[in-house]
């Protein structure tokens, strides 16, 4: 097994994940006591006892860092730095930390970490990868294009290179040169088409209000037929092009595919609050947050279709719950303050 063949297995190929673990600098007292906490709950345990008894013992604390990675990438991060104390050369301890940093996020750190890992492996397409992606979110363009033209030239990760300059363009604000890009990378793999690539294509040809966006949602689909994001997108196009019997169609056999798909349901009561069906978009809000029960958005929703029947408390009350939930809520602050009057 090559040297980074365990951190690809263990992390896969991945763009970015939202997770909002991370502890601030000024609660260091909680950050303390979350981590002791973890570091001595069932399956967590073994490895901290180990570690405490073996401090020298690098390997396990890179495996508590993984273990700890998808929920508290902060701690992970805190882990895969002492490891490397202990081995600065390891290649999988400098991609984790790499991973992790990106993920808090701290961008000059993923960079950092992604470069050496690059110096001593190079050759891997997967961490340049990783390294371009952490240079394009540290806005560092220039250097990024240059990775990203490097990985064209990988017979496997070719298409990903043309991905990345894509994103690069969209970050310029030329999103003519993403969509070109995007189509590049994509004809040359086709079904084997990174799947967020295919996802972003369909999304900018729909911001131009393109037929085209279509058979990119339907090229992801045919990807993973278990993901319903692809036909929900189709349902936001149609929606978009006010075809709200084809929009309908797609929202309900996205939820069809998956029950939880809280933005189908939203998307769906949109349509009965733009036809005046209050009473049947206020239903459908409610599948939405009994799906999220922490999604913002659907309380604003149902708040909205509260607000249109009349009931203003139960309004204000779902307001409040949208603006508890993401406190810079502009509209459901204007939406509060309105059915207070």
């Amino acid at each position: 097994m090559k040297c980074t063949d365990l951190f690809l297995i263990t992390f896969g190929l991945v763009t970015g994940m939202a997770i909002s673990s991370c502890s601030s600098p000024g609660d260091s007292a909680k950050h303390r006591e979350l981590k002791d906490s973890l570091y001595h709950s069932d399956i967590i345990a073994p490895y901290t006892d180990s570690i405490e008894q073996f401090p020298s013992r690098h390997d396990l604390l890179f495996k508590r860092g993984l273990m700890l990675f998808n929920d508290h990438p902060d701690f992970a991060l805190e882990n895969f730095e002492a490891a490397l104390k202990l081995d600065s050369d390891n290649v999988d301890y400098l991609a984790g930390a790499g991973e992790a940093a990106l993920v808090i996020p701290d961008y000059p750190k993923a960079v950092n970490y992604f470069a050496m890992a690059n110096k001593l492996a190079p050759g891997y397409a997967y961490l340049q990868y990783k390294w371009a992606i952490a240079l394009i979110e540290d806005k560092q363009y220039s250097a990024a294009d240059s990775v990203a033209m490097y990985i064209q030239q990988d017979s496997v990760y070719a298409d990903k290179g043309y991905y990345l300059q894509a994103r690069i363009a969209e970050d310029l604000g030329d999103t003519a040169r993403a969509i070109q890009l995007l189509k590049t990378g994509i004809d040359l793999v086709g079904i084997k088409a990174d799947h967020e690539a295919v996802l972003e294509m369909g999304d900018l040809l729909t911001k131009k209000n393109s037929l085209e966006a279509l058979q990119y949602y339907q090229l992801a689909f045919r990807q993973d037929t278990t993901d319903a994001e692809p036909i929900a997108a189709i349902g936001d196009y149609y929606s978009r092009q006010k075809n709200y019997g084809e929009a309908l169609k797609a929202y309900e056999r996205s939820i069809l595919i998956d029950p939880t798909h809280t933005f189908s349901y939203i998307g769906t009561g949109d349509i009965y609050m733009k036809e005046g069906k209050y009473q049947q978009a206020l239903e459908t809000y409610h599948l939405a947050i009994k799906s999220a029960p922490n999604e913002a958005l659907a309380f604003y929703k149902r708040g909205l279709a509260y607000e249109k029947l009349g009931n203003k408390e139960a309004a204000a009350a779902d307001f409040l719950k949208a603006i508890s939930f993401r406190r810079d809520y502009k509209e459901a602050s204007m939406a509060l303050e309105r059915v207070k009057q």
